[in-house]
């Protein structure tokens, strides 16, 4: 199963975590940042592992227009999705606001990991 982890990290911790994930897949995994690589072509994969992280309660506007563009595509795939977030208490909110309500249906695993 071909795997990428694309992910926007604006401070480096999402792109940390990005690679703790890819290093307990037991298969090769590439990793795509969104910062350094906004178009990104995901024919060729067959799981997408989406992470950003969320600042004042919302996720990167670039993860959101990556996840539009690439709808029909994102929906044909295996998904897994994670967070980078400080406030505890509103996991659950800002996990479901940080992707698309058809990604969050999709998903297989979702991953609250918090910054400190």
């Amino acid at each position: 199963m071909k795997t990428a982890i694309i992910y926007y990290s604006k401070h480096g911790t999402t792109e940390h975590v990005a690679y703790l994930i890819g290093e307990s897949l037991n298969h090769k995994v590439d990793y795509i940042s969104l910062r350094e690589s906004p178009k990104v072509d995901i024919r060729t994969y067959d799981r997408i592992i989406l992470g950003t992280s969320i600042y004042a309660g919302t996720s990167s506007r670039i993860v959101t227009q990556f996840c539009n563009k690439n709808r029909l595509l994102l929906e044909q795939k295996v998904i897994g999705l994670f967070i980078c977030r400080m406030n505890k208490e509103q996991e659950t909110k800002e996990m479901e606001k940080a992707f698309p309500e058809y990604l969050q249906k999709l998903a297989s695993n979702k991953l609250n990991t918090r910054q400190e």
